[in-house]
């Protein structure tokens, strides 16, 4: 409002200036045209147009950097296949098939945005079960004294998995703080078993997994897919974003399972037919920098 009120009184005030020769030598008995008066006062006002309005055609695609933690619930769909082992290798409760953030395991994202709606970046998580039991008897380094076929020392039979992939993401803005968007996944992952006696916890699983140090372990090729549904709080700053997932994951064994070094080599390995297929739905916390 300021500008046009600005405008206009530069405009009354140039064409007062510029009307007054004229109206004197309409004075002296020459005629005046209105309508070049008028012109002069529209080319007046179409040079300050072009001084004070911006440019507003891009001039390149803007690329910037954001991502944030992801606290997913994630099923695992073949579960069962896993369990049916775990049952050969002794007394051990069945692995849940269920991740929890902050309870089995932890993940987030990382992405370039390049212009408005396509995203370009990675996505990592891992996690694990672990079942406290007692390892069936045929091994060198079990005891069982009591002859009850089974470990007289408690062990902890436990599950790992740890992927690392590539993502790609469209967005479209649904309303002036709402987005929704879909993704494709593809990277590498591994995943691991073991039974150890010395295994306290699940954080223990999962660097086993990475590390190596687990009794069994194999590479996978991890294929999947997710929908996101962005909600900006601030409306005129896109810094932060709180998102709802929902996906599913399917990884590709790349190879057989591989036992480390010191595994019996009477003992099974787990089983081919494993898949660590999942589903998830989880909140994620966006920053955009």
């Amino acid at each position: 409002m300021k500008t046009v009120f600005i405008r206009l009184v530069m405009i009354s005030v140039i064409g007062l200036v510029l009307l007054a020769p004229l109206a004197a030598q309409a004075e002296d008995g020459e005629a005046v045209a209105l309508a070049d008066v008028v012109l002069v006062l529209e080319r007046i006002s179409s040079q300050l147009e072009e001084q004070e309005e911006p440019d507003t055609e891009s001039t390149g695609i803007t690329i910037n950097m954001g991502g944030g933690p992801r606290f997913d619930v994630r099923q695992f769909l073949d579960i069962g296949t896993m369990n049916s082992y775990l049952a050969t290798r002794g007394k051990y409760e069945d692995f849940g098939g269920w991740l929890y953030p902050f309870v089995n395991s932890g993940g987030g994202t990382s992405r370039f945005n390049i212009g408005e709606n396509l995203q370009l970046g990675w996505n990592a998580w891992g996690g694990g079960f672990s079942s406290l039991g007692h390892r069936v008897a045929n091994t060198v380094d079990t005891i069982d004294q009591d002859s009850d076929g089974y470990d007289d020392y408690y062990s902890y039979a436990s599950y790992g998995i740890q992927v690392n992939d590539f993502l790609l993401q469209y967005k479209i803005k649904l309303a002036r703080q709402l987005y929704v968007g879909l993704g494709g996944l593809v990277g590498l992952a591994s995943e691991s078993f073991s039974i150890q006696q010395n295994q306290r916890s699940f954080v223990e699983s999962a660097v086993s997994s990475i590390t190596g140090s687990s009794d069994w372990s194999r590479s996978l090729l991890d294929t999947g897919a997710y929908l996101t549904l962005q909600f900006q709080p601030d409306p005129y700053r896109d810094f932060f974003k709180i998102s709802l997932n929902g996906g599913f994951d399917y990884p590709i064994a790349l190879g057989d399972w591989m036992p480390s070094a010191g595994v019996h080599k009477d003992i099974a390995a787990p089983p081919a037919a494993f898949r660590a297929m999942s589903w998830h739905v989880g909140l994620g916390l966006d920053f955009n920098l």
